[in-house]
């Protein structure tokens, strides 16, 4: 196995994207109906509605509980821990701070409205990373694989402290 093996891959991040969306989306549609606004009004001038700051407020707070506290606490959102994937700190591969999560959030934000050119990064990197993960400092890895890194991370060093200590003898 390789150790790019451990990370999680392009596609299987954009499935987990996929049952994200779903989740947002009918979360979504509950909330709209119970403010009482169109989700999809296609009307050829559809009017504000008054609730429609409401909603704003709702999408941007429930974007960041669900992008941000799910993987800070969990992991993992809903979506990634149906594919397997946990967010970790990439240095460290302990769970990320709430700081890296919000930071990881921001620059998905970014790249979306880039053509998602962040997030085909994730095919070419050596760690699976797009931007937003670069930029926090985090990696997207298989659940399966995270002892295994861990314990490589730690013996390579340990290989490393050995090697300083012989050098300076």
């Amino acid at each position: 196995m390789k150790v790019r093996d451990c990370y999680g891959g392009f596609w299987l991040r954009v499935c987990a994207v996929l049952i994200d969306s779903v989740i947002f989306i009918a979360i979504s549609f509950v909330i709209s109906t119970l403010l009482g606004i169109k989700m999809f009004d296609i009307s050829p001038n559809p009017a504000p509605h008054p609730n429609d700051i409401y909603y704003n407020l709702f999408s941007i707070g429930f974007g960041l509980i669900y992008q941000v506290v799910l993987p800070v606490k969990y992991k993992a959102t809903i979506g990634k821990y149906a594919m397997g994937l946990v967010v970790l700190d990439a240095k460290s591969l302990m769970p990320m701070t709430m700081g890296q999560g919000s930071g990881r959030y921001l620059v998905s934000c970014f790249s979306y409205l880039c053509a998602c050119l962040g997030c085909f990064a994730v095919g070419i990197s050596k760690r699976k990373q797009g931007w937003h993960d670069l930029a926090a400092g985090t990696v997207v890895v298989k659940k399966q694989y995270v002892k295994a890194l861990k314990e490589a991370k730690l013996k390579s060093n340990a290989t490393a402290k050995v090697e300083a200590v012989q050098k300076a003898a």
